[in-house]
């Protein structure tokens, strides 16, 4: 079979997150595209991100950040792999790496931060959301999420590197996840334990 599709993309950014300075993000992302086998299947999918890094102060800074994602399609059954992964350290802290898969979910994250450098930070966060396997409805069956934690971020010439600690609200016994992220324009490697 073949698939055709199409994607559009917007997004700005101002700056980097840092010490003193006022910046936002903003992306939306949609397509659609339709598979051609022995019965035709759509995908249509709508995703928002904004977040703003608001300074306060001369060395702390509160940063919010809000994510919606919906997959659209008359299929009642799909694959996990075509759901959206929520969990960890791009979405909600505190989980496993991409634990849950949802066909909409919504999510977002508050950090205070307090810059020991211009871009060096170490900060408690709060993160939050809701998921739903299925359609949208008032009394559908949905899962929230909620996590809360501390994290640091060191910077440096090749990039930086975030170290968090995090648990969520059904950790009773455990001791919550350690997320260690290290980026740069060349690599990202992410680890969860």
């Amino acid at each position: 079979g073949a698939f055709y599709g199409a994607e559009f993309i917007l997004q700005r950014m101002t700056s980097e997150y840092s010490k003193g300075v006022l910046a936002h993000q903003f992306q939306i992302q949609t397509g659609s595209g339709i598979a051609r086998k022995s019965k035709n299947y759509s995908r249509t999918h709508f995703e928002f991100s904004g977040s703003v890094h608001i300074p306060f102060l001369k060395s702390q800074a509160v940063m919010a950040r809000i994510v919606s994602m919906h997959l659209l399609t008359k299929e009642e059954v799909l694959l996990p792999a075509e759901l959206y992964r929520v969990g960890g350290y791009k979405s909600v802290r505190g989980y496993a790496d991409e634990a849950f898969p949802f066909r909409t979910a919504i999510y977002g994250q508050l950090d205070y931060r307090y810059y020991f450098k211009n871009a060096g930070a170490v900060y408690i966060f709060s993160d939050g959301g809701m998921g739903f396997e299925k359609k949208i409805t008032l009394n559908g069956a949905h899962q929230q999420l909620f996590g809360y934690g501390v994290g640091l971020f060191l910077p440096s010439k090749i990039g930086g590197m975030v170290l968090e600690w995090a648990r969520n609200l059904q950790d009773r016994k455990e001791l919550g996840r350690l997320h260690i992220r290290v980026q740069n324009s060349f690599i990202s490697r992410n680890h969860t334990f």
